[in-house]
Order: structure tokens, then C-alpha cells, then sequence
């Protein structure tokens, strides 16, 4: 499976978020966009791809969830998405979120990455 980082980008941009990162189930990166390094994004992205957490860890861990996952930190924010068995795109957003407003974002980033892989 390929991603193209073009993807990534337009999905942060459109969206709003900070970062997004597609990883395959062995835990290779296969496209990242935005800023990794931003300093909204604290613990989280560690405890998501690492090196607190894992990837393959986090991947497995979606196995039979309702998706997409939201993780969040203070006011940051994550959603794993798997738009296909083998591939999961976590982005990163950051700021106040209500709980109805962060679900219906996640699945319209859910949608958006599901029609532009197909």
C-alpha cells in the first residue's frame, strides 16, 4: 500500500489539524504532512507511535474498535483512522473541541481519507 503525502495535506488543511502521520500494520511510515514537531502535540504522538508507545501496538490495538479512535490531552486531540486493513492515519488536531463536534470531525476526516485512497 502507498500513500501519497498530497493526501495527508489536503486532509490537515481542509480540516484544520496539526499533523498526520499513515503508517502499514508493520509499523512503516508510508507518508507524513504538517508539523511534528509542534509543541501542542506534548505526549501524545509519543504515546501513540512512540517511543512511549508503539505503532504495531497502536495498529493492533484497532482490531474489532468502532473507528475511527479519538485519543485526546489536554486540548489535543487524535484520530486513528483505518480506511483500509492495512493502513491507519492518525491526525492531530489542537485546541477546545466539544464532544458532539470532535466525533463528527473525526468521521468527516474518515470519509475524506476513504474517498481519496480509493
Amino acid at each position: 500500500m502507498k500513500m501519497k503525502p498530497e493526501i495527508l495535506k489536503i486532509i490537515i488543511e481542509k480540516h484544520q489539524m496539526l499533523c498526520a502521520l499513515a503508517y502499514n500494520s508493520e509499523g512503516t511510515i508510508l507518508a507524513e504532512a504538517g508539523n511534528l514537531n509542534d509543541e501542542k502535540l506534548g505526549d501524545l504522538i509519543s504515546a501513540l507511535i512512540g517511543p512511549y508507545g508503539d505503532v504495531k501496538n497502536t495498529f493492533a490495538s484497532l482490531e474489532g474498535q468502532l473507528l475511527p479512535r479519538i485519543w485526546g490531552q489536554g486540548d489535543t486531540y487524535a484520530y486513528i483512522h483505518k480506511p483500509k486493513d492495512d493502513l491507519m492515519v492518525i491526525t492531530f488536531g489542537s485546541g477546545k473541541i466539544d464532544t458532539k463536534s470532535n466525533y463528527r470531525k473525526s468521521k468527516e476526516i474518515d470519509t475524506d481519507l476513504i474517498e481519496a485512497i480509493k
